[in-house]
């Protein structure tokens, strides 16, 4: 009965130890993960993620795509010309008579819907918004 008992506890133990260090394994996984993706080291093959600076002009633009509407006009340097951006940047409120210069993220989209961009924009801040 006393080896009974005495192997009983070894076992326990045993087990124990062996799930407390794979746990251990477990959380040192994810702290390393976790600092790849803050160091920007992990990206996803075909996957496109950019952050850049982008100028919205102070009016809107006629334009046809899925339908005729009115489209913001973009450059990304003072010197660029204008053109048209066919979709929307997520986050972002546009007031017709000010000129803008955002901080965006550029997200591939995988299995855009037909006749829409491959491509979505994301604000991440305002830099500037300047009276015309």
């Amino acid at each position: 009965m006393k080896k009974h008992i005495i192997t009983t506890i070894l076992l326990s133990i045993t087990y124990l130890i062996s799930c407390k260090s794979d746990k251990t394994n477990h959380d040192n996984l994810i702290t390393t993960e976790e600092q790849l993706i803050e160091d920007n080291s992990i990206q996803k093959i075909g996957e496109l993620e950019d952050i850049l600076t982008l100028i919205i002009a102070d009016h809107l633009e006629d334009c046809i795509g899925v339908a005729k509407g009115k489209c913001l006009l973009v450059k990304e340097n003072d010197d660029d010309e204008w053109q048209l951006m066919y979709q929307n940047i997520e986050n972002f409120e546009y007031e017709e008579g000010f000129e803008y210069k955002l901080e965006v993220k550029r997200e591939e989209i995988p299995n855009p819907p037909t006749d829409h961009s491959s491509i979505k924009y994301i604000l991440i801040r305002v830099i500037s918004k300047t009276k015309k």
